[in-house]
């Protein structure tokens, strides 16, 4: 696609910024010279060649494109005449979708031409201070050159996005908004300040033997308490407590302490749950049922867009949506382990269409807590997350439609692991309530992040190169992966001086490891899928590959499969581009050409198959 536009002065311009919306991959250029570029390889790349990374595009589903950077654009702009060329490409010739939505926004000093569409969410820029403000409270001075104050602030505890002002009733009293208006009057709400009391729970959530009547109360006596049943955050229009819950089934209790002219308090969620002792933990999730449900909106159903058929493609649980939840987690005993409020997402690919789906849970700052303080998976692994998994086990579900499934293919794979040098994903089956309904046995899951790697390894999460499928970037570069990856090419392998080096940019064992595991599994939906490799970005970091998402092995489809040559598989020249396409091959095909290398592997897979399989 091509578009040119006219500049009588490019040093007017200040700042530029590209948004795409896109399917699958781009590369975009002005006046010849590259800006950005994702999903895609080659320099510059081929008109036929496959993006490396599928996307979906997102505006159509309400959602809003994606930005980037185009770096200082008086280097590229020129007087006159400008063309921005903008290159799209398809995962495969079969992909049944294909799409490019471009927008090329300018800031200029000169007057503005248009407004940019409210869908790129560009807003006008304030000038702002080099210094932040506490949200757990502050002392703020306003002086003259001179030094003397003109004005002071002292606050408290204040919530995300609320700002401090004066009232414009004459009198000048210092209140808090909710909706700021910088540049502007303060013409929203003002409040005196928050509620800082919760309601008080005469029982914690968790297992009870026999039905009880639950009291609420607040530490004021005067205060009016609101509470839900559902899951629905309770509001103004929220039933009041006025006399005992009787609690006698499975229940989600959710309660608000409302004041006149202040900003609510805290909404405090406590999960019951009754019945026979499943012997297993509890992880319970409550969020406004509209957040899940909601036909236009919900993240858990099919929705207006979805596909006729499996796995329901465009559905609204393909979307990359988070929704604010609630999440309580307690251990085999019933004892309470965790309880915070953030964010979650419908997670996983292909098995999104199963009636029991995965999600993503995430602790950000702008929910409450930043992160998941507990020792989830024993005193021996990490004891903080920034995000977990509740896992279905991928293709391994059990249930309609799908009766071959186990639910815990992946973690036994996963475990066998352990004496290896290998990263993997811990688990802990856990049953799991949402909205105080009874929702099955999932797998909790560590979510592979930067975080991830850095609790495992001691690594810096800021300096860390982690990628997955080919050459994928999800944090860091991948600049030195393709360096190795050109050296392999270029250089004999079989030379004692070559392969030492290769020993300097990957880790062998844990490579060998990897890929006898998967060989060992017979894990067919790889190499060229569910791959993740990483390295410290340090000068004597080398790469590692993480194991997960084995679903296929051991015998899912076919038990049969346990005769099948996965050693020739992996090693396969020229597969198709699923699951075993020259690129994903390359790199053990190339190293057991190396004699040190290929006994070295050998030994490595008899040595697993006495010990760990």
């Amino acid at each position: 696609m091509r578009k040119t536009f006219y500049l009588e002065d490019p040093s007017v311009v200040s700042q530029a910024v590209l948004h795409l919306d896109y399917d699958d991959a781009f590369v975009a250029y002005i006046n010849g010279q590259e800006i950005a570029r994702s999903g895609i390889n080659g320099n510059p790349p081929a008109f036929n060649t496959e993006a490396f990374l599928g996307r979906e595009a997102t505006i159509y589903g309400g959602g809003k494109p994606l930005s980037f950077d185009p770096g200082d654009p008086r280097g590229v702009l020129v007087e006159g005449e400008n063309l921005v060329a903008i290159q799209v490409h398809n995962l495969s010739s079969t992909s049944s979708d294909f799409s490019a939505i471009p927008f090329l926004s300018i800031l200029t000093t000169a007057q503005p031409l248009t407004q940019t569409p409210e869908v790129l969410d560009l807003t006008d820029r304030h000038y702002h201070t080099s210094f932040k403000l506490d949200g757990d409270g502050y002392t703020l001075f306003f002086t003259d050159p001179s030094g003397i104050t003109i004005d002071s602030l002292v606050t408290a505890f204040s919530g995300e996005n609320h700002s401090w002002g004066r009232v414009e009733d004459g009198t000048g009293t210092w209140a808090i908004f909710t909706d700021a208006t910088p540049g502007g009057p303060n013409h929203t709400e003002a409040f005196k300040g928050y509620v800082t009391e919760n309601p008080i729970f005469s029982k914690a959530g968790g297992r009870f033997q026999s039905p009880f009547q639950l009291i609420l109360s607040s530490e004021i006596p005067s205060d009016t308490v609101y509470y839900t049943l559902d899951g629905e955050d309770p509001d103004a229009g929220s039933a009041i407590y006025t006399e005992p819950i009787e609690i006698d089934a499975d229940m989600v209790v959710r309660a608000t302490i409302l004041r006149s002219g202040f900003i609510p308090g805290r909404i405090i969620t406590q999960t019951y749950f009754s019945g026979a002792d499943h012997h297993l933990p509890v992880l319970a999730v409550s969020t406004e049922p509209y957040n899940l449900w909601d036909y236009y909106e919900g993240i858990y159903v099919a929705g207006p867009d979805a596909e006729a058929d499996f796995p329901y493609f465009n559905a609204n649980f393909w979307k990359d949506w988070e929704r604010p939840a609630h999440i309580e987690f307690f251990d085999e005993e019933g004892n309470p382990g965790f309880s915070l409020d953030g964010g979650i997402k419908i997670y996983g690919g292909w098995t999104r269409g199963f009636p029991q789906k995965s999600m993503s849970i995430f602790a950000r700052t702008e929910y409450g807590a930043g992160s998941i303080e507990y020792p989830l998976f024993g005193e021996d692994g990490p004891d903080e997350f920034e995000s977990i998994v509740i896992r279905n086990s991928g293709n391994d579900w059990f249930g309609e439609g799908q009766e071959s499934g186990t639910m815990f293919r992946d973690v036994l794979m996963s475990r066998l692991t352990g004496p290896m040098n290998l990263e993997h994903q811990a688990a802990r089956q856990a049953v799991i309530y949402i909205n105080g309904e009874y929702w099955g046995i999932q797998n909790i899951r560590e979510k592979i992040s930067e975080h991830f790697i850095a609790a495992h390894s001691g690594a810096d999460p800021d300096r860390i190169d982690l990628l997955e499928g080919n050459m994928s970037v999800i944090n860091g570069s991948s600049e030195h992966y393709q360096d190795l990856i050109t050296f392999l090419e270029t250089n004999d392998i079989l030379r004692k001086e070559n392969y030492d080096y290769v020993k300097t940019q990957m880790d062998i064992q844990n490579f060998i490891c990897y890929q006898l595991s998967q060989i060992y599994y017979d894990n067919k939906d790889w190499p060229s899928n569910n791959i993740k490799y990483w390295r410290p970005d340090t000068p004597a970091g080398k790469w590692r590959w993480i194991l997960y998402d084995t679903d296929f092995g051991f015998g899912l489809w076919n038990p049969g499969n346990v005769n099948y040559n996965t050693l020739k598989f992996a090693l396969e020249p020229s597969g198709p581009s699923y699951p075993n396409p020259p690129w994903s091959t390359f790199m053990l095909r190339r190293l057991m050409k190396n004699q040190e290398f290929k006994e070295h592997f050998i030994n490595s897979f008899a040595d697993q198959i006495n010990t760990s399989f």
